[in-house]
């Protein structure tokens, strides 16, 4: 890859920076949800999810909409590592990641069932 000069990477950062934001211009609700969210931020200095799992949150408002989508898919994440536990418990839980999980499941004891 080339190397680029300071003022031409700026450029490039901006072209990308206004396709990113043209491309969201195009969701109308969304920005008005976000927009939403910020202000209840501004508001009570808070942001979190439906069912609570609230951060305090005093200067970066603009951070608000991308903590409670990621905040709601870790909740419901949580949930479905419990219903897995619950629902199929002969499930060996091997790895944790992000936003998946990887278990060990002996065919035959399912296939017995």
């Amino acid at each position: 890859m080339p190397k680029l000069s300071f003022i031409s990477l700026c450029m490039v950062l901006k072209s990308y920076n206004s396709s990113i934001n043209g491309y969201f211009s195009k969701f109308k609700k969304l920005q008005a949800y976000k927009k939403k969210v910020e202000i209840e931020a501004k508001s009570n200095n808070l942001i979190g999810t439906s069912v609570g799992n609230y951060r305090q949150i005093e200067d970066n408002f603009s951070i608000s909409l991308s903590h409670k989508i990621q905040a709601t898919a870790s909740l419901i994440f949580k949930k479905a590592l419990i219903k897995v536990r619950e629902d199929v418990p002969e499930a060996k839980f091997i790895l944790p990641m992000p936003d998946a999980a990887f278990y060990q499941i002996n065919i035959t004891m399912i296939m017995m069932k």
